[in-house]
């Protein structure tokens, strides 16, 4: 937790509900200190800490697993806040067991998490949002006034398990007919958070797999190959694409347009990641300029297509299935 108690009343706060170990990290100026207590010592190790976080693994006895627990504090500069996200990248590389992060992080993603006081800028939080999506972290929300709304994605109709998955959610839900479509929303709330994830790693599949496709020897059977690979990508990049255009009109509608340009961005932040922001030529060199890139580009392609002046490619002509005869041959002459 954050604290601004002194060392003597954390100790205070530690003896009097029996906590028989801690990891403190102290305040430094006007930085709130971090203080984490657990009160059995096999529950915990220690994997990192910083004056903006303290990273345990958490061994739990009762499910027989082990999961990770980070206390973060986001930088009370906005101007610093940037550095706060690279660390939580940094931490979160090659991220295996399961992950949770609570903490102050001093930002939101989206304006309608606050009410009153000025606005927040959309670079600001969607500098926020990035740095939550490139962690894989999912916000868990929070109990209050608000109530949560159940919303149907149109991307779900062109899913084949769709319907399936509500019969067998709506048959096994006991209970009224209110009962048994609340139960159906929080199953399809989770069945849909499965699929994203899903998908996710479909289109990192295929993508590594066309890219093999790319290094074989030209065949009839290979193109055909790519050629299937190629429809699935556009296929996984349409579903994307009506899932953000959807959620960014949600979000907009019940915000009004203070909130355009933010929700803007993050519909077509997936777009943005596709971006070429280096090319490597041949010889190794690396360019990065739009100008050059584009010369580099044409280049290649002039080069590709160009006739070549190294003589005749056997292994191209020996795919040509021959059709004039040396017979053939001899009468014309």
């Amino acid at each position: 937790m954050e604290t601004k108690l002194s060392a003597k009343k954390i100790e205070s706060v530690r003896l009097k509900y029996g906590f028989e170990n801690r990891i403190d990290v102290g305040a430094v100026g006007s930085k709130d200190g971090l203080s984490l207590r657990w009160k059995e010592n096999s529950l915990i190790s220690l994997k990192s800490f910083s004056s903006f976080h303290i990273d345990v693994d958490v061994h739990d006895v009762e499910c027989d697993t082990t999961w990770r627990l980070m206390g973060f504090h986001g930088n009370l500069e906005e101007k610093n806040r940037r550095e706060s996200w690279d660390l939580l990248r940094r931490l979160g590389q090659d991220q295996r067991i399961p992950w949770v992060v609570l903490g102050d992080f001093n930002e939101i993603v989206s304006s309608f998490e606050k009410k009153g006081g000025r606005l927040r800028a959309d670079r600001q939080m969607f500098e926020f949002y990035m740095a939550l999506e490139d962690c894989g972290l999912n916000d868990l929300g929070y109990i209050g006034r608000e109530k949560h709304v159940f919303r149907c994605f149109s991307i779900w109709c062109l899913d084949n398990s769709l319907e399936e998955k509500i019969r067998r959610s709506w048959g096994e839900t006991a209970g009224s007919i209110p009962d048994k479509i609340k139960g159906l929303g929080q199953h399809l709330h989770k069945w849909s958070r499965i699929r994203f994830r899903e998908s996710k790693r479909s289109r990192l599949e295929l993508e590594e797999k066309l890219n093999c496709l790319y290094d074989r020897e030209p065949t009839n059977e290979v193109l055909a190959e790519i050629t299937d690979v190629q429809v699935g990508l556009n296929l996984q990049a349409n579903r994307e694409k009506i899932f953000w255009e959807q959620r960014a009109r949600v979000n907009r509608l019940k915000n009004g347009d203070r909130n355009t340009s933010f929700f803007h961005k993050m519909a077509v932040q997936r777009q943005n990641r596709s971006r070429i922001h280096e090319l490597e030529g041949t010889n190794g060199t690396r360019v990065h300029t739009t100008k050059k890139m584009l010369k580099l580009a044409s280049d290649f392609f002039k080069d590709l297509f160009s006739a070549s002046e190294m003589g005749a490619d056997e292994r191209v002509f020996r795919m040509v299935e021959k059709q004039i005869t040396d017979d053939m041959n001899e009468i014309l002459l």
